[in-house]
């Protein structure tokens, strides 16, 4: 109610807003924790970011298994922030390893030096949770990387159990081996040596036999 020209200003308003509710179009993708934590962002940057280039109203549920992400806006938009937000956690997984208390600090390394080199040569991110126990190491990343990472963090483990030994024990087992394929060695040459010089009086005696019978055939010593 009110005058003519208000009644139509209004009226034509809430006919441009039921048409742009009609257009409004939501979408949901599903993602494990890890890719939801990289999507929002420190401090939420990266996903206010995206709703600011993609003029859409994106929201994160970090607290459902596994996460979703609701997108709603017009259609060409909302196919814009998908495609966006794919981009950040598509393709990715995570594997969660159970780690003994005592092996984290070596998982870890001094000032995080092994747990970095292990992230920089799989590829993939790594989280140790040790507020439990065992504690929980989550490696997360595209499936190549996950798996080396998951090979570099069992492998420490395993050294750490004694399961697996470490170089140093590889090369003292094999310096008992050299060492001892020395001793057979040596072993077999002094037999060698014994054996030569058992040998030595009988080649002497030959030799005389020979003087003797050289003496007795000809009279004299040759």
């Amino acid at each position: 109610t009110g005058k003519k020209e208000d009644v139509a200003s209004a009226s034509e308003t809430a006919k441009k807003i039921i048409q742009e509710q009609s257009n409004r179009v939501e979408e949901v993708i599903k993602c494990d924790r890890a890719a939801a934590h990289r999507l929002v962002g420190p401090k939420g940057e990266i996903v206010m970011s995206m709703e600011r280039d993609t003029c859409t109203r994106i929201r994160v549920d970090r607290n459902s298994e596994p996460c979703t992400v609701r997108i709603t806006g017009k259609k060409e938009d909302v196919d814009r922030a998908c495609e966006a937000v794919n981009e950040i956690i598509g393709g990715r997984v995570e594997e969660v390893i159970q780690c003994p208390k005592d092996a984290v600090g070596l998982l870890i390394g001094r000032e995080g030096h092994t747990i970095k080199e292990i992230e920089r040569n799989s590829g993939a991110t790594i989280d140790v949770d040790d507020s439990c126990s065992p504690c929980t190491v989550r490696i997360a990343g595209k499936r190549r990387c996950v798996d080396r990472g998951c090979v570099a963090v069992r492998k420490i483990i395993m050294e750490k159990e004694g399961t697996l030994s470490s170089p140093s024990d590889l090369r003292t087992r094999l310096g008992g081996k050299r060492r001892r394929a020395s001793d057979a060695s040596e072993g077999s040459r002094e037999d060698r040596d014994k054996a030569g010089n058992k040998q030595k009086p009988n080649e002497k005696s030959s030799i005389v036999d020979q003087k003797i019978q050289r003496t007795l055939r000809f009279g004299t010593d040759l």
